[in-house]
């Protein structure tokens, strides 16, 4: 929701919800890092996962573990977002991999879709 101030003919959008703090966006970060490492747990442990798919689930757990090391100092958000951004894209060829897959295994084609949502509604807060 914006409110809007009013000042010689020019409006001014003013955010209602400040950008999270760096310490609740750590946690949420963890949060989805966990995520993350579960769906590439689920596609270790499955047989016959679609190399794409394979790949694309690798690709986004690698990221989100540079991304945890790059994170350990920040005092800020803006590092948080731009991870947060990177990680989400990840995700969105992870889910568009599994579903051009046909037949995936419920539980990995589950934890794909759970990462997705996850880093999506996040993105979706911080912007």
């Amino acid at each position: 929701m914006h409110l809007t101030v009013v000042r010689s003919q020019r409006s001014i959008p003013i955010r209602q919800e400040p950008l999270m703090q760096t310490q609740k966006l750590r946690q949420r970060f963890e949060h989805a890092e966990h995520t993350i490492a579960e769906l590439a747990q689920a596609c270790a442990t499955h047989e016959n996962v679609p190399d794409a798919l394979k790949q694309s689930i690798q690709q986004l757990d690698e990221q989100a573990r540079q991304y945890h090391a790059r994170l350990e100092g920040a005092k800020d958000e803006q590092p948080f977002v731009e991870a947060i951004d990177k990680l989400e894209a990840a995700s969105d060829r992870a889910k568009t991999a599994c579903q051009n897959a046909g037949k995936v295994d419920h539980t990995v084609q589950t934890a794909v879709m759970r990462a997705h949502a996850e880093l999506s509604q996040l993105k979706h807060r911080l912007h």
